[in-house]
């Protein structure tokens, strides 16, 4: 894949770092959906949906359903003159029909091109529609019980919040000491993110320094898969003072190699799906 493609992927993400500074992500989870599919209403993964986000923050985009040209085209509607397309990836695995059936599968990427709803006429109007919160839906039960399922050790009480490996124990202030109960869940997910790379589960770096690139990389991914968490159990999620230290690190990294904000976010997915794999059966289905 070029290198003027894999820069344009990652254009709206590091512009929305640069004047949002460690708001970014925290304002993703507010959005109220993660962006969707416009063809069948499921959510994009991983840097797709980053990119998108940071383009409907960009943009003002209310709605999170997105489409390329030919679908709006085959909904009888039309993209609007003058509108730029988002660039996001799709990635498959094929096989040739004459390859030896232990031959594994070959992996290809290639980009293309989506619009929001808002960029395009004559779409039906539940597209434009924002998805709202429920009203007086009270998220709060459900994050405890997403977090009680995980089985993580928990110890409330802490100095400051974090993951402490040899321990395999998330450390967390007493929840009086946050501004509101959503701020005190949003954090404690960003831990539990830390805590899913632990070696008995999904053994990522674990031991890198602070301001190691490596580090950067983990805060990066703790980061992402909160603000994923929090968009799912629908809770708000406020920016930590902290992470201000990573942004420079973060954007120093996407500037270098566009495609680590897809490694991160994909690391990011997977640590998501990890915590969802506790959840009861029930609670998965509902997410």
């Amino acid at each position: 894949m070029r290198q003027e493609t894999l820069e344009r992927l990652t254009t709206h993400v590091l512009e929305l770092l640069a004047t949002d500074g460690i708001q970014a992500f925290d304002r993703f989870a507010r959005m109220g959906s993660r962006p969707l599919r416009f063809s069948t209403g499921t959510a994009y993964r991983g840097g797709n949906a980053i990119a998108l986000w940071a383009t409907a923050q960009l943009k003002g985009y209310g709605s999170p359903f997105w489409l390329t040209y030919k679908q709006a085209q085959e909904a009888g509607a039309h993209v609007r003159r003058g509108e730029k397309g988002t660039l996001i990836l799709y990635a498959d695995r094929w096989k040739p029909q004459d390859a030896d059936p232990d031959d594994p599968a070959r992996v290809f990427v290639r980009a293309y091109t989506v619009f929001n709803a808002h960029q395009v006429e004559g779409l039906a109007p539940s597209y434009y529609t924002p998805l709202r919160r429920p009203e007086g839906f009270d998220p709060i039960p459900e994050a405890e019980a997403f977090v009680r399922a995980t089985g993580a050790t928990v110890k409330e009480g802490a100095g400051r919040a974090c993951y402490i490996p040899a321990l395999d124990r998330i450390d967390m202030p007493d929840r009086r000491a946050f501004a509101d109960a959503e701020g005190f869940y949003a954090t404690l997910l960003h831990e539990l993110v830390h805590w899913t790379g632990a070696e008995a589960r999904l053994n990522r770096p674990m031991k890198n320094r602070f301001g190691d690139p490596d580090y950067a990389r983990e805060e990066l991914v703790a980061e992402l898969g909160a603000a994923l968490l929090c968009c799912d159990l629908k809770l708000s999620k406020a920016p930590r003072e902290d992470h201000a230290h990573y942004l420079a690190g973060w954007m120093r990294a996407l500037k270098k190699e566009p495609m680590e904000l897809w490694s991160a976010a994909r690391a990011a997915e997977t640590a998501c799906d990890h915590l969802w794999g506790y959840q009861p059966r029930e609670e998965k289905m509902a997410a």
